[in-house]
């Protein structure tokens, strides 16, 4: 099968803001957080669940999204790096780790046990709502260690 991994969208901070696909619950919908040197948090601009009218918990989880570095192709100067922000900058990290675990496993792939190893290896955030952060802030290691050791479990 495809995994299928969406930005939720840049419409927070309210409640019930994010787009779709990301609101489907088959896709690994991924809301935004601030780099670590600025300590990590969730992005202002990060949408938010739940989903509507199922109140289903979205985002799955998170990634970097604001401050990102990333290259940009100057047409005065090479190619130089400049700070990128939003949800789509966050959903490309998730994709890749989530072709890692894939890569990593020994075990017949499918989209649902990518989305569990990326969901069961979050990292929470302290004190944010499970509709702002989902299962928490992606870790790219153990979640590549959860495709290298996964059991199907229930």
């Amino acid at each position: 099968g495809i995994t299928v991994v969406s930005a939720m969208g840049n419409d927070g901070p309210t409640w019930g803001t994010l787009n779709s696909p990301a609101d489907m619950a088959q896709v690994i919908g991924v809301g935004g957080t601030d780099v670590f040197e600025k300590g990590g948090g969730i992005s202002s601009f990060s949408s938010r669940g739940p989903t509507r009218p199922a109140k289903r918990i979205k985002p799955d989880l998170t990634a970097p999204a604001a401050g990102v570095l990333g290259s940009i192709l100057s047409p005065n100067q090479n190619t130089q790096c400049r700070a990128m922000h939003g949800t789509s900058v966050a959903s490309p990290s998730v994709a890749g780790v989530a072709a890692l675990i894939a890569s990593a496993t020994n075990f017949k792939r499918n989209p649902a046990m990518i989305k569990q190893c990326l969901i069961e290896t979050a990292d929470r955030i302290k004190d944010v709502s499970i509709f702002v952060q989902g299962a928490g802030r992606m870790n790219t290691q153990r979640a590549a260690e959860c495709g290298k050791l996964y059991q199907p479990r229930i």
